[in-house]
């Protein structure tokens, strides 16, 4: 997907065509739930050793990179080179024949859907095929749109976490305070072994406010990379941030002190992370980013 701020109402609104196993086409759209889709990345998963692969899936074109309308010859030697990964990991996949609907100056970039991928992971493969967004969705969940970002910094060490976005009436955040630390962080944290991104968030909202996350809710809002807190630390925090509805009041629970609401205007009082999320949520709407 191109690199057109002035299309991101575009993609969310058009459908994009997706070939299952038995040749029949359906549609994928965002803010909807697939569950054609579903169902067969579940049966291609099905001989998998890793019955995981069908919790969530990407749609990934590699087409056009940056929004620069390329040739015939290397659209398809990018999309090659996409097929190559996608069976190099033995990813159970979908064909894509592209947003439909769109500006007919711009035709329809197929692409692929591709189960097994976290979101970070989606997110790292939409912008090593040089695209501004992909679509990503939670199987159950309906699909989002994500935006990509071109890397803001770099270190030698990362790592990689998971947070919930829920934002009050006056597009303020809930943020978290634990016990002795200044700062007020995202809920949320690193996943365990063997965790997918909803256990770890499941399990990091219990854990810290003392409720239940409703897992067919879970939608991807977006990815965001910022250098860890404190002023000579080299790593990068890859936060993947879902929005999510959770049974139960949000009360501080175990190393939790406190909770509140943060605007943009109190983003000295957060890490670097948490200021990418207020400055995201600041740019567009929720229901486009």
């Amino acid at each position: 997907m191109s690199d057109e701020p002035g299309l991101l109402p575009l993609w969310t609104r058009i459908p994009y065509g997706v070939t299952l196993p038995g040749g029949e086409s359906v549609d994928v759209r965002v803010g909807a739930r697939a569950p054609a889709v579903d169902e067969a990345l579940a049966a291609l998963s099905s001989s998998s050793s890793a019955p995981s692969r069908a919790r969530a899936w990407a749609l990934v074109t590699a087409f056009n990179p940056w929004a620069q309308p390329a040739s015939a010859a290397d659209n398809a030697d990018a999309d090659a080179k996409l097929a190559a990964w996608i069976a190099a990991r033995g990813l159970p996949s979908l064909r894509s024949t592209g947003g439909r609907g769109g500006d007919a100056a711009w035709p329809p970039e197929p692409g692929y859907v591709i189960a097994g991928l976290d979101l970070i992971d989606a997110h790292a493969l939409a912008r090593a095929c040089a695209q501004a967004a992909f679509v990503y969705a939670r199987v159950g969940a309906p699909a989002a749109l994500v935006t990509v970002r071109r890397p803001a910094c770099d270190a030698a060490r990362s790592v990689e976490t998971i947070a919930w976005v829920d934002v009050d009436g006056h597009g303020r955040v809930r943020m978290v305070r634990p016990r002795g630390k200044p700062l007020l962080f995202m809920p949320g944290g690193k996943k365990e072994p063997g965790e997918d991104d909803v256990a770890a968030l499941a399990r990091e909202l219990r854990e810290e406010l003392d409720v239940r996350l409703d897992e067919a809710s879970v939608v991807a809002r977006f990815v965001v990379e910022e250098r860890a807190y404190g002023p000579v630390d080299p790593t990068v925090v890859k936060m993947a941030c879902y929005a999510a509805r959770v049974h139960g009041v949000p009360q501080p629970a175990s190393e939790i002190e406190a909770q509140e609401f943060v605007g943009l205007d109190q983003s000295h009082r957060v890490p670097p992370a948490g200021h990418a999320v207020l400055a995201r949520l600041a740019e567009r709407a929720p229901t486009v980013d």
